[in-house]
């Protein structure tokens, strides 16, 4: 208990200190009501983290937390997805497993986003469903339906050897971290107001993660790691994640790679809400808490997906529509070019000259190199629908923990249910891609700021993502931010073109009102004469 306090005070502290730096950068987006309660929903939810101590108290506690934060919102869906996705991005992943019974090993894992998936997204979805709504355009229901396709075929792939329980939890599963937020954000999104809620509250979350990054670089020591003692659970196998004499940060998740692809987020949508304005000194410091966070990380293939978002963000103001398009396939092309041309050894040895040759970094470069190898040569065997237990046929990739870790999501989908179920995968990721590269109006980029920056920022998101999860698996939190990277511009798309391009600020700054209250009285007075 003393130790969780001390670590509590810690985090406190770098809490308050991350509230005071940016409270100017939010400015634009919420009241100084908002943001104040925002933070205090915030500091809540470090208080439950330290102190409930047991995991199922600490559960409840959120959905509580959740609910009271939701219903001080407002904003109907939006509002509820707002919290939803704050909470999701500042709480670390203490979860419970529902145990089973009659031979059934467990029922469910539930961790705090899936509680705030049910009471929160469930009561949206509610909201949504109940509510006459103006018809939906149909631009979007082929992602809708390619979203909902993967999930069944990724189901129907086990039924041959699962158990009734094996596929009722892979069914909740899908429902509660993919289908459901994807259901809340496209049909409960429905302004650019809406979106700055949403992205405003996710990029807060992630200023609180970045700014407890930056204070456990600094401190080299993990702030939130040794909470696994206090619950007694593990997410982890080791308390601390090395790079040579330096510690991997890694903030509320359970892997410094989680956080490094979470950070990716905060660079894409602090340039759409803030990138007109970096030069302000809170601004700026938004910025450098989140890169200096990304770099402590240490890890390489987030480093390499933060430089092609950036590069990405510069080319689509340069080049026009169909250019980067020809760009981005070249480079597709060129890269999966190098692997069939068995140009493996220069590719390592490039990369072990930018990352640097000591032996932990060459035998994890190789490691994903022989996980390429042996998973290419089991898909030629059966390419289609996957690759039936084809664990077995990997016993040689086995980590010292005694696991084969698939850190290519590419390649766990091929497994899984073959090139099918990657082109279904792929397919709505491409889709939006190809949109919002259309959306960007040229070749003034300076016109229509707002919706230009929103279709370039996630188009380099996508773009960066992508190339992120070829070096890592998709588990925790991943999952749900890649939902998130196709409902949010979907439903951003789905809006009229007018209200695309609305600045959807704050109604008071909108009319210039002063935030001094003293101010504030006179400006009343002077509208009134």
């Amino acid at each position: 208990m003393i130790y969780a306090l001390k670590l509590l005070i810690v985090v406190s502290v770098v809490a308050c200190v991350a509230g005071y730096m940016f409270r100017s950068a939010f400015r634009d987006i919420f009241t100084p009501a908002e943001y104040k309660r925002i933070w205090q929903t915030v500091l809540l939810g470090v208080l439950l983290s330290y102190l409930c101590q047991i995991p199922a108290v600490f559960l409840v506690a959120i959905g509580v937390l959740g609910l009271w934060s939701a219903s001080a919102t407002g904003r109907g869906p939006a509002g509820k997805f707002a919290i939803y996705v704050l909470l999701a991005c500042t709480l670390p992943p203490i979860s419970v497993t529902v145990g089973g019974f009659g031979g059934i090993n467990y029922v469910l894992q539930l961790d705090h986003r899936r509680i705030l998936s049910i009471v929160l997204l469930g009561w949206a979805a509610v909201e949504i469903m109940s509510t006459k709504a103006s018809p939906r355009s149909s631009k979007s229901l082929a992602i809708d339906i390619l979203v909902v396709a993967y999930q069944c075929l990724r189901i129907g792939l086990i039924v041959p050897h699962a158990t009734y329980t094996t596929l009722a939890r892979a069914a909740v599963e899908a429902v509660l971290d993919i289908l459901l937020p994807y259901f809340v954000v496209t049909r409960g999104v429905r302004s650019m107001a809406d979106l700055r809620l949403v992205c405003g509250h996710l990029l807060m979350g992630l200023a609180f993660a970045a700014g407890v990054a930056v204070a456990e670089a600094l401190l080299q020591h993990n702030l939130y790691s040794g909470l696994q003692t206090v619950y007694g659970i593990h997410w982890q196998q080791t308390y601390a994640l090395m790079r040579g004499s330096l510690i991997r940060v890694q903030s509320i998740t359970p892997q410094p790679i989680i956080l490094a692809f979470m950070l990716l987020y905060g660079l894409a949508i602090a340039y759409w809400l803030k990138g007109q304005q970096w030069r302000r000194p809170s601004v700026l410091a938004l910025f450098a808490a989140i890169a200096v966070a990304e770099v402590a990380t240490f890890s390489r293939g987030p480093w390499i997906a933060a430089v092609l978002i950036v590069l990405a963000l510069v080319a689509m103001r340069r080049l026009p529509g169909n250019a980067f398009r020809f760009v981005l396939v070249a480079l597709l092309i060129g890269g999966v070019g190098l692997k069939f041309a068995g140009a493996d050894q220069q590719v390592l040895d490039a990369l072990g000259a930018l990352f640097g040759s000591d032996q932990s970094n060459i035998a994890s470069i190789e490691y994903r190199r022989q996980l390429l190898d042996t998973s290419l040569a089991l898909i030629k065997q059966s390419p289609w629908l996957g690759v039936p237990n084809y664990a077995a046929h990997m016993q040689d990739l086995k980590q010292g923990e005694g696991i084969i870790d698939l850190v290519n999501s590419y390649l766990a989908i091929l497994l899984d249910a073959g090139v099918i179920g990657l082109t279904i995968y792929l397919l709505p990721f491409l889709i939006v891609l190809n949109r919002l590269i259309s959306a960007i109006r040229r070749p003034d980029p300076a016109a229509s700021q707002t919706g230009n920056r929103f279709a370039m920022a996630f188009s380099a998101l996508i773009i960066g993502c992508l190339f992120a999860i070829f070096t890592a698996s998709t588990f925790n939190i991943i999952p749900v931010l890649l939902t998130l990277l196709l409902s949010l511009p979907t439903a951003w798309l789905a809006l009229p073109l007018e209200e695309r391009n609305a600045a959807g600020a704050r109604a008071d700054l909108e009319l210039d009102i002063p935030d001094d209250p003293l101010r504030r009285h006179a400006w009343a007075g002077g509208r009134l004469s």
